[in-house]
């Protein structure tokens, strides 16, 4: 990656609760290095044993090295899952 360069990260969620998820989840970063720019949010609920992709957009940091950032998943307020 070079330095600054604008990217997309995107990940395949499974809800393996018993309960659907509503709409408006998103990722929303917990600790680390924070470089995310923007992260979508779902349109539509995700029912349980459904799977949902979901991206961020990402800026690179300017100075070369190793960068760590933690997400999880966010409704309003509340984090949720691993």
């Amino acid at each position: 990656m070079k330095p600054g360069q604008v990217f997309k990260q995107m990940w395949l969620f499974k809800n393996s609760g018993g309960f659907s998820w509503p709409q408006n989840v998103t990722l929303v970063q917990t600790e680390g290095d924070e470089f995310m720019q923007e992260a979508e949010v779902t349109e539509s609920s995700v029912g349980p044993e459904q799977e949902k992709e979901l991206s961020a957009t990402f800026k690179a940091p300017q100075e070369p090295g190793n960068y760590i950032s933690y997400f999880q998943l966010c409704i309003g307020e509340a984090i949720f899952g691993p």
